[in-house]
């Protein structure tokens, strides 16, 4: 990890212009911090490192016990409605599809991103 962090200290670019390109601007960037910001602190939503040791089984049914705890948040802190790409690390609904692994959170929502008809 100290190299990953030497390489960001090393950049010849502007890392937070880079953030904010990647993320649709200033105002998406800050809209996002919050919801990152709100899921991290509950204590439902909230990651913790010992789930790196569940089953699959046990993963899947701790998701599904922080979609509808999500749902509630996103009313409770007045959060944007859940979407393709900003829930969907967190097991909401992609179209209909829930997220249930690394591969299905991140490349779906990336391909429905970048992709095109």
């Amino acid at each position: 990890m100290s190299q990953y962090k030497d390489e960001l200290k090393n950049a010849n670019f502007d890392l937070e212009e880079l953030r904010e390109f990647m993320h649709g601007g200033k105002k998406k960037l800050a809209e996002l911090a919050k919801i990152y910001s709100v899921i991290a602190n509950d204590p439902i939503t909230k990651f913790e490192n010992s789930e790196r040791e569940l089953s699959r089984k046990q993963q899947i049914i701790r998701n599904w016990q922080r979609i509808p705890r999500i749902r509630e948040l996103v009313k409770e802190h007045n959060l944007p409605t859940p979407d393709n790409s900003t829930y969907a690390p967190y097991g909401i609904s992609n179209n209909g599809v829930y997220a249930m692994s690394l591969s299905h959170g991140m490349f779906e929502v990336l391909i429905s991103i970048l992709g095109s008809d």
